[in-house]
């Protein structure tokens, strides 16, 4: 059948040689009735259809049809929550309860599977219907809700609910903490919609359900009294809310508000009518205080009942209002639906299935007398038992009877509805899901949240029943249908209507009773014709009461809103749902809407009607052939088009009457540009203005309309823009009346876009602002060409000629061992700040300091009088490499309290006898006054062969004389660094004697080798003092007016890592970084108060970007100053004093290049240096230095200017008062904290902005707090490793991660028990609780997260507790949302502003654990590099891939899995699975590749020790 149906509609579909419209109307498929043709046309079953599903291939149809197999109980029926279910011996009717029922679509063409998060194209339809926030007219409505009692009477799906959400969550700001608000719904399952959409929107706030089946009847002032002590909203029954009055439980005073929904069911003798007469209105009539009102109802209710509608308004005391449309949404309104009729040959009510007679075989055998209920009766025999157990006897009235009995009853419906092979796999369904819930049964309470035990009826029963199932025989029927006859007819004309449509197709089926909804997405999920073009999802109804006890049968379906979400955002595009779907419940436009049971009421069809708004849409109506009720729908189509004409017409008249008013010819010219503005391209410039700065996903960013109906029938409109524009430019009213609504909304958006204009938020061109459009914002190149570094000596050379103070500085060589090895005196012709000790590497075992004390004056004319040792030290170690002359150099050196003079260097000659010599305390030296060290005495000449360095003519030296063996006096010449390989690898030489030189040869010095030790680390000396001559020039000449006193931070700030030199300045510019983003962020949000977050970004950027920094670099010519290359010393010669005063101070012409990053970054350190040498104040006037168009100011002064702003006296609302507690801090403006709350979705608060700026500034308060405390700790931590801690400290995963750790404790929602009490459990609420918005997804979004949360929670907890690296993978895979920490980010941003202390801010981060975590990353050097990073530095130049590749997972039906293939250049290091997105499998697949590569070196090594 489905094979057939599917070929029939492709033939029809695809052209042929003859293909017209007539041909398709003869290929339309069997019982597919045209419109008006009600003529039933059924395809004949017959015995030649026998095994044609079987044996039908691709060859035998125009489309071959595969299905998906191995479908099981587990994968479909889920698993039963607490929550779920209806009671058990219902009605069906009263089973149907507003559930969602979550299986996820069927993968696409592209492999991708929907999932309830992220955001996605809109389906076909309204533009932006995926995102569910407050449009205008909602506003609108909600404003007139604000100033009195009101009815709201509203369109099918144009969002009434938000409306009464948004009204709830402003009682709840304004009223009495000690009032309720009551919202009354007509049904339960209305009731448990309401609550499910509230509490997704409210989280913090105790709510509750009741209804006339949680046994209130029972209850006493004590139990209501607890309720109205713990409980803020209630939503409920009107019965109920009436009892309470009628019993004096409560009064109209306690209330704050009442929501009516359906209020038009209020006339008569309703219960909320009721209400209002017997309570509300003699209430109001004594003068006392009464709940405001706020009624909902759809405008076809209100129509169809217009004559009600005075009586109405008085019993609610209220006005009716509606929003008045504009022209675009009056013609969305009658977009008219195109009504089918499709007829249908039902299966005969006789027929039964093997598995189905079996059944009613079990159930007629059935003995009473072995029932639990009657055994339990009989067992104890009370007159009331007694007669109970009679009624039981006469009725067969017990819950395995009933069940039974529902059963066979369910199962054959099923049958006639949609075939044999569906009603055999709902009996195996439903039988398998019970008995595997009873053998996982334990004492306690039961899947339905009863309280039993093995004992106890219920179980029992449950028991009982299950031992019964065993008896039928029943198995898994096959995969898919064998024959036609295997599904019903109805089914397969659904087929042909769904394989019909146009694509793209957006479509809701309606069925009756919600196992339908189940069955039904079994047969159309297995066939591949349709799941390639639909992706299906249901949606049912539930029961939230633990009281109720669930039908068996009805199998479980899982109960949340994913799959109505994903239908939102569009990654479903067929819905398949219950009556619940009708109305209260916002979904998208739809082009196809199904009954595939026929509508019980007119109002019933009315709503559904309401669904298939979308242009071209299609409702098709499913009937019984021998339904007598067509024709009744034919009158009632008739009249449906009577109004649709109406409708019609008055938009053809409104079309005329705009058209025909003379447009206005005021227009808007930027001198500038000659950029126009007018009417006619004012909504769509203002559109562009607010989709380019919306905030998030989960924002409609476009502008909204009010109409307002001035006199004489004169329109105006009001436009309102979103919340992250400042509260005075997001209203704007046209400037003149109009005719028409057209003409008024283009007057409104152009005022608004003029005022945009005024206050700088376009640019002259009259668009939004780029990066391009902020100064100082460029592409930079990667190196500049810069003048050549600065020669130091050459600059102060010349005050050795001048007449003022020389300065001397005494110079300690300090051992390991803190023993003083020598002294010396080092003479400067100006003034240094006290050196820094200098750490020498002399060898690898020996290391000296050498240490500077203060510098004192030396009169100009007592420097002839001074020693001058320079030129002997320097000989002593260089002296037979280059000639050294004594002259004088540009420093002045001797060693103290000694007489040291060049004729000295090998003065003697050897002395056998001088133990001084042979113990290495002078220097041996040859005919070429190399130096050498004794080592030992021979008696004779070795042979060439034994020597592994033979001097010049070797072989003419004399033989019969003793020989030298020396040790050569080191060549080095750079004594910073530590010199590197290992020695052990140098393999040892046979030749026994290294050096040897003939004793009568030799001399020796007479100045001992210390000094000759001291003289070859003068070329360092003299290097390391002109880094800090530099650094002095630069600090006093180039910078005076920022002041830096220690010159040591002025050295670092200037030494490139490059450079090898001891300090650079990774670390100053990672701090400096830091303060300069904060500080800019500051100025940013002070200086630009009505800037939007994403405008404050690029005004920072233009200020703190490195093309700014390195043009300032430029500017202020620190190139000369930066130090990149390192000083090995072998190209060194001497400073002669003369010969530099002849070169002078001049450079070579030549100009070197450096990196434009370098050269951001040492501005960067240089601001790091200031904050270290001065504080916040030092550092704002090194910025302000650099960066004077930032117009600075101090930073407490902008945020005095932004906590000026904030209005005083705001109280703070009571539901958010324990937000205080939470965070660890009270407020002094609490306007601060609401806006921190306040996401951009929630457009009720027209005086509050929404948090992106305090998130902007709030993100950089957490980066200089955690970045200065670990720039702070001692030892000092290397730059890399604060950078990584820092990531690991800030990044958002985390940050979303320790809000939903840190809670309040505060009182649950009250808890409905079995036996009728209430119970209210203490519960905890979490920052993002707290969160003020007003979008549907959010919610969603919050509750996913929760679930992924506690599914994680304790892996995640237990790697940070215990394990060596940072979770990564864990936190993606937790996949929060960005809006928690941006939250988090705010509420910071807002303790910053209103405290001004930044120890009141760290005290928040500290609330949340942050900076605990930070010191276990500290205590316990927890590696915090990020895979994806680290394997990139791995790869070294090769590039790494990361293919992705979504799958639908083998262990989770219906979820999809990532794969990660890893690649490094062209190789495949690993490909991993199990992700639940990107980000996860990502980063297990860059530390499995870490892992498989370290392992790789680890045996690449092992085998190199091997060969070895």
């Amino acid at each position: 059948m489905l094979q057939l149906a599917a070929a029939v509609v492709q033939a029809a579909l695809e052209p042929g040689p003859e293909s017209s419209t007539s041909a398709l109307a003869s290929a339309a498929a069997p019982g597919l009735a045209s419109d008006g043709d009600d003529v039933p046309r059924v395809r004949p079953r017959s015995s030649s259809d026998a095994g044609s599903w079987s044996s039908c291939s691709s060859g035998d149809v125009a489309t071959s049809l595969n299905y998906e197999t191995g479908h099981t109980v587990e994968r479909w029926a889920g698993t039963a929550t607490g929550t779920d279910g209806a009671a058990d011996g219902v009605a069906a009717d009263e089973a149907a309860r507003a559930e969602a029922d979550i299986k996820e679509p069927t993968p696409g063409q592209d492999g991708t599977v929907p999932t309830s998060s992220g955001s996605q194209a809109a389906p076909p339809g309204e533009e932006g219907e995926q995102i569910k926030v407050m449009r205008a007219y909602q506003i609108e409505m909600l404003d007139k809700s604000l100033k009195h009692n009101v009815i709201v009477a509203m369109d099918t799906g144009s969002g009434k609910t938000q409306v009464a959400v948004l009204r709830v969550k402003k009682e709840l700001e304004i009223c009495d903490a000690n009032k309720i608000i009551w919202f009354i719904a007509p049904t339960v399952s209305l009731c448990t919609q309401q609550h499910d959409v509230l509490k997704l929107q409210i989280p913090a706030v105790p709510m509750m359900i009741l209804a006339g089946n949680s046994n209130i009847d029972a209850w006493g002032p004590d139990i209501w009294a607890t309720l109205l002590e713990k409980v803020r909203v209630v939503i409920s029954t009107p019965q109920v809310l009436l009892d309470a009055l009628d019993h004096a439980y409560l009064n109209m005073g306690l209330l704050a508000l009442l929501v009516f929904d359906e209020v038009h069911n209020c006339i008569g003798r309703n219960p909320g009518g009721k209400i209002m007469q017997n309570h509300y209105h003699p209430r109001k009539q004594a003068g006392e205080s009464v709940p405001a009102v706020l009624g909902l109802t759809a405008t076809p209710s209100i129509r169809s009942e217009l004559h009600d509608l005075d009586a109405l308004e008085r019993l609610m005391d209220a006005r009716c209002v509606s929003p008045t449309l504009h022209r675009d949404e009056l013609l969305k309104c009658v977009k008219r639906p195109k009504i089918r009729h499709v007829i249908y040959v039902p299966g005969r009510e006789d027929f039964m299935t093997p598995t189905m007679r079996d059944l009613d075989r079990v159930y007629r055998e059935l003995d009473i007398t072995e029932d639990p209920y009657i055994l339990m009766l009989r067992n104890n025999p009370t007159d009331r038992n007694n007669r109970k157990l009679a009624t039981a006897f006469e009725k067969y009235d017990t819950y395995t009877q009933n069940q039974m009995k529902s059963f066979c009853a369910r199962s054959r419906e099923i049958c006639r509805q949609l075939g044999p092979w569906v009603a055999d796999l709902y009996i195996w369904k439903a039988i398998s899901a019970h008995l595997d819930k009873m053998d996982k049964k334990t004492d306690g309470v039961d899947e339905y949240g009863n309280k039993w035990s093995s004992g106890s009826t219920s179980y029992l029963e449950k028991k009982h029943l299950a031992d019964i199932y065993r008896r039928v025989k029943v198995q898994r029927p096959p995969d898919v249908p064998q024959t036609f006859d295997d599904i019903s007819d109805k089914v397969g004309l659904l087929l042909t209507e769904l394989l019909s449509m146009e694509e793209p197709t957006v479509g809701i089926i309606f069925v009756e009773e919600r196992v339908m909804v189940a069955m039904l997405a079994e047969v159309l999920s297995i066939n591949q014709a349709i799941t390639s073009r639909y992706r299906i999802g249901t949606m049912v109804g539930t029961s939230n009461y633990a009281a109720r006890r669930k039908t068996v049968h009805e199998f479980d379906q899982k109960t949340d809103y994913k799959d109505l979400q994903s239908f939102r955002s569009g990654k479903i595009n067929l819905l398949i749902a219950t009556s619940v779907l009708e109305e209260g419940i916002d979904v998208p436009a739809c082009n196809l809407v199904i009954c595939f049971d026929t509508p019980r009421t007119p109002k019933s069809f009315i709503q559904r009607r309401g669904r298939a708004r979308s242009k071209d849409s299609r409702l098709v109506l499913f009937f019984d052939h021998s339904n007598p009720a067509i024709q009744i729908w034919h009158a009632k189509e008739e009249e449906m088009n009577s109004i649709f004409e109406d409708e019609e017409r008055a938009a053809r008249e409104l079309s005329k009457l705009e058209d025909s008013e003379s447009p206005s010819s005021i227009s808007f010219i930027v001198p500038s540009t000659g950029a126009r503005l007018e009417f006619d391209n004012a909504k769509q410039h203002l559109e562009h203005f607010c989709r380019v700065l919306c905030p998030s996903d989960y924002v409609d960013s476009r502008p909204d309309y009010i109409i307002h109906k001035e006199p004489d029938s004169l329109l105006t409109a009001t436009v309102l823009l979103p919340p992250f524009l400042a509260a005075n430019l997001r209203q704007h009213t046209s400037a003149s009346p109009w005719l028409s609504e057209k003409n008024a909304t283009k007057d409104a958006a152009y005022q608004a876009y003029v005022a945009l204009y005024d206050a700088k938020l376009v640019n002259d061109n009259l668009l939004p602002f780029k990066s391009s459009d902020m100064l100082g914002v460029d592409k930079r190149a990667s190196e500049v060409p810069v003048e050549p570094l600065m020669k130091p000596w050459h600059h102060v050379a010349p005050a050795w000629r001048e007449a003022g103070d020389k300065w001397l500085y005494s110079l300690s060589c300090v051992e390991e061992d803190g023993r003083v090895s020598a002294e010396y005196e080092i003479l400067l012709p100006v003034w240094l700040n006290q050196p820094q000790p200098l750490r020498m590497f002399l060898d690898r075992n020996h290391q000296v300091e050498l240490q500077l004390k203060a510098g004192i004056p030396v009169p100009h004319d007592q420097v002839a009088s001074l020693p001058d040792h320079t030129s002997t030290l320097l000989a002593l170690h260089f002296g037979h490499r280059w000639p050294v002359e004594q002259k004088e150099h540009v420093i002045r050196v001797w060693a103290k309290d000694q007489s040291l003079s060049m004729n000295q260097i090998g003065e003697l000659a050897y002395d056998p006898q001088n133990k001084s010599v042979s113990q290495g305390d002078f220097l041996i030296r040859d005919s070429g006054k190399s130096p050498y060290l004794y080592k030992d005495t021979i008696a004779f000449k070795p042979e060439a062969s034994q020597v592994q360095n033979t001097f010049y003519e070797y072989e003419k030296a004399p033989e019969d004389v003793p020989y030298l063996v020396l040790t050569k006096w080191t060549r080095r010449t750079d004594f910073l660094h530590r010199l590197q390989g290992d020695p052990a690898k140098n393999e040892p030489s046979s030749k026994p004697y290294a050096r040897v030189y003939p004793l009568p040869w030799a001399t020796v010095d007479t100045i001992p080798a210390r000094y000759a030790q001291f003289g070859m680390l003068i070329p360092t000396v003299i290097h390391e003092l002109g880094v800090m001559l530099m650094a002095k020039e630069l600090a006093n000449s180039v910078l005076p007016v920022i002041g830096i006193s220690d010159l040591h931070l002025v050295k670092e700030a200037i030494s490139a890592r490059s450079a090898s030199e001891p300090v650079n300045y990774e670390r100053l510019e990672f701090l400096g970084d830091s303060i300069l983003k904060f500080c800019a962020c500051m100025r940013a949000a002070a200086e630009k108060p009505d800037y939007p977050e994403g405008y404050l970004s690029l005004w920072r950027d233009r200020l703190v970007s490195n093309s700014r920094l390195y043009k300032a670099a430029l500017e202020f010519g620190l190139p000369r100053f930066i130090v990149t290359k390192p000083f090995t010393g072998q190209k060194w010669r001497p400073l002669y004093l003369d010969d530099v005063l002849q070169e002078g101070d001049g450079a070579t012409p030549e100009k070197r290049k450096l990196s434009t990053k370098t050269l951001a970054d040492v501005v960067e350190a240089l601001i790091g240096a200031s904050y270290v040498d001065g504080g916040l104040a030092k550092a704002v006037t090194c910025i302000s230095t650099f960066i004077p168009e930032g117009l600075w100011t101090s930073v407490e002064a902008d945020r005095e200017a932004l906590y000026a702003r904030m209005p005083e006296g705001e109280p703070l609302p009571p539901p958010l008062e324990p937000l205080e507690s939470l965070i660890g801090y009270k407020f002094q403006k609490k306007a601060l904290l609401m806006e921190a709350l306040t996401h951009a979705s929630y457009a009720a608060d027209s005086g509050k902005r929404s948090l992106e700026r305090l998130e902007f500034l709030g993100d950089a308060v957490l980066d200089n707090i955690i970045v200065t405390k670990l720039f702070r700790l001692k030892p000092e931590l290397p730059h890399f490793r604060m950078h990584t801690l820092k990531t690991g400290l800030v990044n958002g995963e985390f940050l979303a991660f320790m809000t939903m750790e840190h809670g309040v404790q505060l009182a649950a929602d009250p808890v409905l028990m079995e036996d009728g009490t209430v119970e209210t459990p203490e519960d905890v609420s979490y920052l993002w609780s707290f969160m003020r918005h007003a979008s549907f997804p959010i919610g969603i979004e919050q509750k996913e997260t929760i679930k992924r949360h506690a599914a994680l929670r304790e892996q995640i907890l237990d790697a940070m507790e215990k394990d060596d690296h940072y979770p990564w993978a864990l936190l993606a895979a937790l996949s929060p949302k960005k809006f928690y920490s941006d939250l988090f980010e705010a509420v910071l941003g807002a303790v910053w502003i209103d405290s001004g202390s930044m120890a009141a801010c760290e005290a928040m981060v500290a609330q949340f654990g942050i900076l605990k975590y930070m010191d276990r990353l500290l205590r316990d050097k927890v590696y915090v590099q990020h895979p994806k990073e680290e394997l990139g530095m791995w790869a070294n130049t090769e590039t790494v891939t990361y293919e992705l590749e979504v799958k639908e997972s083998e262990e989770r039906a219906g979820e999809r899995e990532y794969f990660c293939k890893v690649l490094i250049g062209k190789r495949e290091v690993v490909i991993v699975r199990g992700g639940v997105n990107k980000e996860e499998v990502k980063t297990k697949g860059a530390t499995e590749a870490l892992r498989i590569l370290r392992e790789e070196r680890r045996l690449s090594a092992a085998d190199v020790v091997m060969v070895g």
